[in-house]
């Protein structure tokens, strides 16, 4: 391959499309990291979804969602009861941002209810995912388009 072909290769890349199709290709990875979130009460902020009343019957629910599922702590919001809301997560992109949301029919109460910032990752699992997942699928990408 000639200098000329290798430098027309490079200025034909375009990033933020093979970003995308490495983005599309690990979205399972993605969306386990933030149903592991889901399931420690966790923003994406890594501040806490909520907790519940404190009424006799929120302590009630509170005990319940502790028992099917321990890791969000007693007395936290995690999310997650059904499965439905987490199981249908999902992402567009939008250029450069990554719009998480989910198609379950409680997803739009959910966010009235607590905002938001309970979909997506915080910062050290977005590092994660980056590096175990997305970039040993992009950079093959890139390396192919580039010898191409």
């Amino acid at each position: 391959m000639t200098i000329k072909q290798k430098l027309d290769n490079f200025k034909a890349l375009d990033l933020i499309k093979l970003g995308g199709e490495a983005l599309e290709a690990t979205k399972a990875d993605y969306l386990a990291y933030n149903v592991d979130q889901l399931k420690k009460g966790k923003n994406k902020d890594g501040t806490q979804i909520g907790t519940y009343s404190t009424s006799k019957m929120g302590r009630d629910y509170a005990i319940y969602k502790h028992e099917k599922n321990p890791n969000a702590g007693l007395g936290n919001v995690d999310l997650i009861n059904t499965g439905d809301m987490s199981e249908m997560l999902d992402f567009k992109l939008h250029s450069r941002l990554i719009e998480t949301f989910s198609h379950d029919q409680k997803y739009n109460l959910l966010v009235g209810m607590y905002g938001n910032k309970f979909v997506g990752m915080p910062d050290e699992k977005l590092d994660t995912y980056r590096k175990k997942d997305f970039y040993p699928d992009f950079m093959p990408r890139v390396k192919s388009r580039l010898n191409a």
